[in-house]
């Protein structure tokens, strides 16, 4: 409990520092960093298991799908001209290759090798550069002015403190009155009471984080509806977020193993601290689209 808590404290303010630096390109770097640790967890643990995922295919995927480096105009562009570009050939080419050597590998298994690579790039490079999307958000209005660091930014400080409001609640709900098991088959520690718990938190936390987002040239709006719509938001990020939890638990039961990987002290590996933004960042982008746009 104790090193868990020391890795949020050091590691929370590296994260803010990286999320609100000019620019974006520190954030997007470590989001890049997160992916190649992510890759490198996911086909570790498969070969433990004896599925010996195509690594090379699994890393030009993620790569193929992570957005460039720049402002929601070349984002957009990115979107619009993204079958011109040379990549996606070079990711069907790679796959090629793959599946044309896994005929003469000593471990042919087409299925598991080339079928897990292709989870990977769905799972991992589909899911985690959308934390890069959600950074690179634009406000509709020219005049909504953040207190400090880009829109952006704050926009990924919202899905943060969904999650992370969302995560202690439901730890402490949890410990305090457990209860029936939520989902025994996948993660036995899990009780419907700190899922609860956890989405009452993640309610408060989107209530917390919609706030500064309101901004509109220079005065803040704030009421009941600004309060509602933070909260309604928050439970249905909150709710994606443990549904991703749980996904990656599944996996985790599937292989037998108890964590993905010891980067981070206390939480396990890449792959067990972002489980629940690799949901919660894609369904905010959705509804912030919708909402903030």
């Amino acid at each position: 409990m104790i090193t868990r808590i020391l890795t949020a404290v050091v590691g929370i303010p590296l994260v803010l520092v990286l999320l609100f630096w000019p620019g974006g390109t520190p954030w997007t770097v470590f989001v890049a960093a997160l992916i190649a640790m992510a890759c490198w967890e996911y086909a570790s643990a498969l070969w433990k298991q004896g599925i010996f995922t195509h690594w090379i295919a699994l890393v030009l995927g993620c790569a193929a799908l992570f957005p460039p480096i720049g402002s929601w105009e070349t984002l957009h562009g990115w979107f619009m001209a993204r079958s011109d570009l040379p990549i996606p050939g070079l990711l069907v080419f790679a796959l090629m290759l793959v599946l044309g050597a896994d005929l003469v590998w000593s471990r042919r298994a087409p299925i598991r090798n080339i079928g897990s690579a292709l989870f990977g790039i769905a799972w991992i490079g589909a899911l985690i550069p959308m934390l890069v999307l959600l950074r690179m958000a634009q406000p509709l209005c020219d005049c909504v002015d953040t207190p400090i660091g880009d829109y952006g930014a704050w926009v990924v400080l919202w899905a943060l403190l969904i999650i992370w409001f969302g995560d202690s609640a439901a730890y402490v709900v949890g410990r305090k009155w457990g209860g029936r098991k939520l989902a025994p088959a996948i993660s036995p520690n899990k009780t419907w009471s700190g899922a609860i718990g956890g989405l009452i938190g993640s309610a408060l936390g989107g209530a917390i984080g919609y706030f500064p987002l309101t901004a509109d040239c220079g005065e803040y709006r704030f009421g009941w509806e600004i309060i509602a719509i933070g909260m309604v938001v928050g439970v249905i990020v909150g709710l994606m977020g443990q549904i991703g939890d749980l996904v990656e638990s599944s996996v985790k039961r599937e292989l037998g193993i108890k964590d993905f990987g010891s980067l981070l002290p206390g939480h396990g590996g890449v792959l067990d601290r972002f489980d629940s933004l690799m949901f919660a960042a894609p369904t905010l982008w959705f509804l912030a689209n919708g909402l903030l746009r």
